[in-house]
């Protein structure tokens, strides 16, 4: 990538066309999609109570149309020049070098702000201080718990060990699995969303080595797997003594195939539009820096500032 970088940040244009276009622009979506009678995708009644569909889950997508090396290649030896990739690639020296978080108080910080804010997010979809907000807030809570605590037990049988970055994972994928169910469900749902989606999402990222898509900060293995997971089992869980609308476990069986062709409309549409945008902002200003810049530090090169003063 040429000097062109330096002229124009491509991280804001990237974010101002694909919330214009990738997030708002599906108005069907998010019309009315906090309400117990859902929105309207393809014909087909959408039911999210936080917005997962519109949020979570193209986020996801987006993130693999970034990173995403075809798979024809994942079990081929290539040099880094040869690695195809669809618009942006892999950072430099990822996987054979080791990248871990660089400061894990701020990443628990980070989570516990996080799930505080939860709360809000999806007890706020109620649009009243209400029964259903207080269901919202009590799910919100009790999967992210759920999620955590699944996501712990997986790291110790598997590695002998749990970690705090486990934990944290874990949290973000019961609140993304939950999201959409918050207003929904009730009883012991909210464990089996948390838990289940850590679960899922725990192996998912465990792809990205497999398949040789560098997920950074594994939005594609926890945001769009979990938001998947949630939106799935939201067809199977919803209660309508809670939020007006019976999934197939209360006798509506067609709210899972509902679910499932707005979840699929929704990453379609999220993979086009993404792509689109993507192709035309790196051909326009670029939207990778150069590996000098990179491997000296997007905060020197691109904001002239330091995290850490010796």
């Amino acid at each position: 990538m040429d000097d062109r970088n330096g002229a124009l940040n491509p991280s804001d244009e990237t974010v101002l066309f694909w919330s214009s276009k990738v997030q708002f622009a599906s108005t069907p979506q998010s019309a009315g999609i906090s309400t117990p009678s859902g929105s309207r995708v393809n014909g087909c009644v959408l039911v999210d109570c936080g917005s997962a569909a519109l949020f979570d889950t193209p986020t996801g997508v987006s993130s693999t149309i970034a990173y995403y090396k075809s798979l024809e290649q994942a079990h081929v030896e290539k040099t880094e020049d040869q690695e195809q990739v669809l618009v942006l690639g892999k950072r430099v020296g990822w996987p054979s070098t080791a990248m871990p978080p660089h400061n894990l108080p701020f990443v628990m910080l980070g989570a516990g702000i996080l799930w505080f804010g939860w709360f809000g997010f999806n007890g706020g979809s109620a649009f009243a201080a209400d029964g259903v907000a207080a269901q919202a807030v009590l799910n919100t809570f009790v999967a992210g718990a759920a999620g955590m605590i699944a996501w712990l037990l997986i790291e110790r049988i598997r590695d002998g060990h749990a970690t705090t970055l486990g934990g944290a994972s874990g949290v973000v994928a019961g609140l993304v699995a939950i999201t959409p169910a918050a207003g929904f469900v009730g009883g012991l749902s909210p464990i089996i969303f948390g838990a289940l989606a850590s679960v899922c999402c725990y192996y998912a990222i465990q792809l990205k080595t497999r398949y040789g898509y560098d997920d950074s900060l594994d939005v594609v293995g926890i945001h769009m797997v979990g938001g998947i997971v949630g939106g799935l089992l939201l067809g199977f869980f919803a209660d309508a003594s809670i939020g007006g609308v019976d999934g197939a476990f209360f006798g509506d069986a067609a709210l899972v195939v509902s679910q499932l062709i707005a979840i699929v409309s929704v990453i379609a549409f999220s993979f086009v539009v993404t792509f689109a945008i993507a192709k035309v902002l790196d051909n326009v200003i670029g939207i990778r820096v150069s590996d000098d810049d990179e491997v000296a530090g997007l905060d020197q090169t691109q904001h002239a500032e330091t995290a850490y003063v010796d």
